[in-house]
């Protein structure tokens, strides 16, 4: 087991948007003050760009660049990485349990993400593909390409029409910007195998009465448009109900028949977080004070989706999004410090900038403090947002790369990883 030393050690649970982010601001702020013992732990050896999944799947872009290596991003940083997986929480003992072993703490900062909301419906956690990492994303490319390289070879048109069907369970903006990026490659996929791309079907049911439920509705209705014109159906107020085998049956009665059903209707946490002692509410998310820290331990953090965090301006639990999760691993990184040097810590106060929703490879909508786009600025906007994150947590070299100035280029990242392409 690793011990605890002279020196504050303080483990961050999960190399996502939050956890990255509160053991980058805590190593920034003890090289001015004294040294802290940091532990960052992932199963994966990378970060990855949720943001960019939609795009993977659909075979737009390479996986590569959806993944950051931790190696290059912590190269230089007094941070040191265990790549395992989080099995149990002893948090009475200030001790975690990994695959690689058990690790002590003085602080522990829980940003271990989300799983997948099947709502208890039959059949849809094991007749659906879901979308929440890079290997996922990859799942669905290779299922993309197996249906239609099978319905080139089909003759008969009963059996051929479902391989043709894809069907997205969830409007929101993850079945949105995926529907609208497959619409954009679906046809070529068609084509390539020589399938009139008027065949392919491709659909979008949502439960509520509109797709992107929170969206100003000038945007919503734009986003429809779009959509419409790329061949996507949308049929909200269509809740599944139950999934079997090749049968997604609908409120009402109605049912499709698919090889291809995606799950991207909602998230929640699983049992790691009740089963260790923590206070936990909606959704199974940590339930936390004003400093992001639980009710029940003292110096144990929660950010991101694993944390119920409440706006103090209406009082409702925030959203979970990468946005937040990077502003309250950033928050959570100062009191942190703070703690160790004896100085006040800050309150949360969630900072939304604004909304970026892509709608296919040259379509993005955005709303910005209030005001809406959409064409050349609003697909700017996105750009900028990307760059800016990419700079935020691997500064020059890092955007470099991105912007395709360094010889290695995006996409030729020095460190390996382990995700590849399937």
């Amino acid at each position: 087991m690793l011990t605890l030393s002279d020196i504050p050690r303080v483990v961050v649970l999960g190399a996502g948007y939050g956890g990255l982010q509160a053991a980058l601001r805590l190593e920034g702020l003890s090289r001015k003050t004294g040294p802290l013992e940091i532990i960052l732990v992932d199963t994966n050896n990378y970060h990855q760009l949720i943001t960019k999944l939609h795009e993977v799947a659909a075979g737009s872009i390479s996986p590569e660049r959806a993944i950051i290596p931790l190696t290059r991003l912590l190269a230089g940083r007094a941070i040191n990485f265990l790549q395992a997986t989080v099995e149990k929480l002893h948090l009475d003992e200030q001790r975690v349990v990994t695959s690689a072993g058990e690790v002590a703490y003085d602080a522990l900062v829980v940003a271990l993400g989300s799983e997948t909301e099947f709502f208890g419906i039959p059949g849809a956690e094991e007749s659906s593909f879901t979308l929440r990492s890079c290997t996922d994303a990859l799942r669905i490319k290779s299922q993309l390409r197996k249906v239609v390289a099978t319905a080139a070879d089909e003759p008969d048109e009963a059996r051929r029409r479902p391989m043709l069907t894809f069907v997205i369970s969830g409007g929101g903006f993850t079945g949105v910007e995926l529907a609208a990026e497959l619409a954009d490659e679906l046809p070529v996929l068609a084509r390539a195998h020589g399938i009139d791309p008027r065949q392919v079907d491709l659909l979008i049911l949502e439960a509520a009465k509109d797709i992107m439920p929170g969206f100003p509705a000038p945007l919503v209705g734009l986003a429809r448009k779009i959509l419409s014109e790329k061949r996507v159906t949308v049929r909200a107020d269509s809740p599944v109900v139950r999934v079997a085998g090749s049968s997604v049956e609908i409120k009402g009665g109605d049912a499709l028949a698919t090889q291809t059903l995606i799950w991207a209707v909602g998230v929640r946490c699983g049992d790691l977080l009740a089963t260790s002692g923590l206070q936990t509410g909606v959704r199974g998310r940590a339930i936390v004070n004003p400093y992001l820290e639980t009710v029940t331990h003292l110096n144990v953090y929660v950010v991101g989706d694993a944390a119920l965090v409440l706006d103090p301006a209406t009082g409702r639990p925030v959203a979970p999004s990468a946005q937040l999760a990077v502003g309250q691993g950033h928050l959570v990184g100062y009191n942190i410090w703070a703690n160790s040097v004896a100085r006040p810590r800050v309150a949360y106060r969630p900072k939304v900038l604004g909304e970026v929703v892509s709608l296919g490879r040259r379509q993005v909508l955005a709303r910005i403090r209030g005001h809406m786009f959409d064409g050349r600025l609003a697909k700017w906007m996105k750009e900028f947002a990307e760059m800016r994150y990419l700079y935020k947590i691997g500064g020059v070299k890092l955007l470099r790369d991105y912007l395709g100035l360094a010889s290695a280029g995006w996409g030729g990242w020095s460190g390996k990883s382990s995700t590849s392409e399937t």
